[in-house]
Order: structure tokens, then C-alpha cells, then sequence
């Protein structure tokens, strides 16, 4: 009877042990998406919507608690003055979009708005937008000579890659501006390249 009061009170302090150990790690974790801070973050912005206010800094929202300012995920609607760094630009169903955490965001004046998930998760079909076009190369085939090319929303390089294509592949010429050609790529999407980069194909005639 003593051995086995013995183990029992050695299994209570052992418990015990535990969970003091345990419990003041998991309350110094914070939240699950990032720390708390006392303060705004240095450079953030106050920014209002649908009666809430959110503090905007380098691309993420927050909110304020009663322990401090806490990451939160943007609501629908709201504008963002800059992108997160690790946001990625993609076009779906011939709109582009720049995503990062699952969330969407689209151009507009005054920044970058969230906005519903996109129904089509593939990139589709889609009208080309109007483009400079010059009758002679409209609908003329293309080879890409670099081994990856990337494929640009607009007729520069400041612009964003949508996507890249590879040597070899055939694209064909929607409308061109400088430098530079808007073509549909293989898999029917479209986007600019640098006509230095590509050349037209042979048709193998001689004589």
C-alpha cells in the first residue's frame, strides 16, 4: 500500500512538473500568424473600412487588441498601398492578379484591392486586350530562341512576368509596340516578349 501511495504522488508531481513547463511556452508563442506589437508598426497607416479601423504596413494589415496590434487577413474590399514582397502575379481567365496567402488582390488607382477568390483555378481562353497592331505581323508565327523567355503584361521590362515560355516554342504575333510583340503563347494565353529573343521559323524551301 505505501509503494503504491509512493507512485501516485510521484505521478501528481510529475504531471504537475509538466504542466508548468508546458503551459508558459505556449502562452509566450502568440498568435498563430505572427507577434504582437505594442506599438504600429514604424511607417504603418491608418486605413478605415465598412466602420473598422486596420493599420496597414509593408503589404500586411493589422488590427488592434487588448494586448497589442495583431496580423490579421485583409476583409474583402479593402485597398492595400503595396503588395506583400512575396506576393506572385498570376492571370486567370485573361485577369491578372497578384496573390499571396490565399488571398486576392486586383489594380486599381488607388492601390491593390482585395477581392474574391476567382472561380476558374487554370488560366483560360481569353480576348486579347486591344494592342497596337500592324497588319503585317498580326497572326504570324514566331520561335522562341532563348532557352526561357519571360512573358510580360506589358511592353517593358518594368512590367510584371506573367509567365515564362522556352525555346522551340511557337507563338503567335497579336500586335507588337516597339521592341517588343503580343503574342499568344501555346497554351492560349497571351502576354508581351522581346522580339530580340525570337525569330521567324523556316519553312525549309530551296532553290
Amino acid at each position: 500500500m505505501k509503494n503504491r501511495y509512493l507512485k501516485f504522488s510521484t505521478l501528481i508531481m510529475l504531471v504537475c512538473f509538466g504542466l508548468t513547463t508546458i503551459l508558459p511556452a505556449a502562452a509566450l508563442a502568440g498568435p498563430k500568424h505572427g507577434p504582437i506589437f505594442k506599438h504600429v508598426p514604424p511607417g504603418g497607416q491608418k486605413v478605415r473600412h465598412r466602420g473598422d479601423d486596420y493599420f496597414f504596413h509593408r503589404g500586411l494589415f493589422y488590427r488592434h487588441g487588448p494586448k497589442g496590434y495583431f496580423w490579421v487577413r485583409p476583409p474583402l474590399g479593402i485597398i492595400a498601398y503595396s503588395l506583400p514582397v512575396a506576393a506572385v502575379t498570376v492571370l486567370i481567365g485573361g485577369l491578372t492578379y497578384y496573390v499571396y496567402d490565399n488571398v486576392y488582390y486586383r489594380r486599381v488607382p488607388a492601390g491593390y484591392q482585395v477581392v474574391q477568390v476567382p472561380t476558374q483555378t487554370t488560366t483560360i481562353v481569353h480576348t486579347p486586350p486591344a494592342v497596337p497592331m500592324n497588319p503585317a505581323d498580326s497572326g504570324t508565327q514566331v520561335v522562341v530562341m532563348s532557352k526561357i523567355l519571360n512573358v510580360r503584361s506589358g511592353p517593358g521590362i518594368n512590367h510584371a512576368v506573367l509567365t515564362q515560355t522556352y525555346m522551340g516554342n511557337v507563338l503567335i504575333i497579336q500586335g507588337s509596340a516597339s521592341d517588343w510583340y503580343y503574342v499568344r503563347l501555346p497554351d492560349n494565353t497571351y502576354g508581351w516578349v522581346m522580339k530580340a529573343f525570337v525569330t521567324m521559323p523556316h519553312n525549309g524551301a530551296q532553290g
